[in-house]
């Protein structure tokens, strides 16, 4: 893989080097080897495909028929990938080179399973593009695999032998999960976000509420305590356009409180 060559390309994208699974990635895809990735989320995964037309012209690869337009990005579901007969007609008019696909996961969680009813079954069906572009290579990536869904979802996608897996582990050492039983009334529940609003200490936090009557209500609660707390937002599917807006900016600024 030409370094000099990959580096220009970066530069179209703003991002400065590779991650080392994404080397490993972008090489498999240019030698057109299948390749199963299961990479956290915002670790770039998508970004390796993005790459493939620029890079190969950066490369000197199939100039003219970069040059005439004859590679394309196809954005599709399964159900017209493979669930429409006049779509994928069409669709065997090109010369595929990468099949991607993007949350691989979802083959076996969404699609057909022996004695339940599919929630999207073409999702089971899309190993057949292997079939309809057998020179093709296969990408897979997902956030969340586990290594028992990689297997199976490898056997539907027709790939037997899995050669090339790239595993990282999502883990995120800031992140943490704490269960604790709580009293079912938001006066009493809530005491400890009061408390900590009132001192001063409480961390930047997200508090999830499983309907827009309890955020609505938890709201009502805080403000009633603290009336001159200004640091708490309610944002839910019926919050204005322009407040959520304003939410999601100062969540992110880290000079917000």
């Amino acid at each position: 893989m030409a370094e000099d060559a990959v580096k220009k390309v970066l530069q179209m994208f703003d991002i400065v080097n590779l991650k080392d699974e994404q080397k490993k990635m972008l090489d498999l895809l240019l030698k057109r080897e299948d390749c199963i990735a299961v990479l956290p989320t915002g670790y770039g995964k998508s970004l390796l495909y993005q790459m493939l037309v620029p890079l190969r012209r950066e490369m000197g690869n199939e100039d003219n028929q970069i040059d005439m337009g004859k590679f394309n990005y196809l954005f599709a579901s399964p159900e017209y990938l493979v669930g429409d007969k006049k779509f994928c007609a069409t669709l065997q008019t090109f010369d595929v080179s990468t099949i991607v696909v993007d949350e691989f996961h979802t083959i076996s969680t969404w699609g057909e399973e022996e004695g339940k009813q599919a929630f999207r079954k073409w999702f089971s069906h899309i190993g057949e593009l292997r079939s309809l572009f057998p020179k093709a290579s296969i990408l897979a990536l997902s956030a969340t695999c586990t290594k028992k869904i990689s297997k199976q979802v490898s056997k539907i996608l027709q790939l037997p032998f899995i050669k090339n897996e790239i595993r990282v582990s999502p883990d995120k050492e800031n992140i943490k999960i704490v269960v604790q039983k709580i009293p079912n009334f938001v006066e009493m529940a809530m005491v400890w976000l009061v408390d900590a609003l009132s001192e001063n200490t409480l961390p930047r936090t997200i508090l999830y509420c499983t309907s827009i009557k309890d955020a609505s209500n938890i709201y009502s609660y805080i403000n009633a305590e603290l009336p001159l707390c200004n640091e708490v937002q309610m944002f839910h599917s019926e919050t204005p356009p322009e407040i959520k807006t304003r939410i999601l900016n100062e969540l992110v600024d880290e000079k917000a409180l």
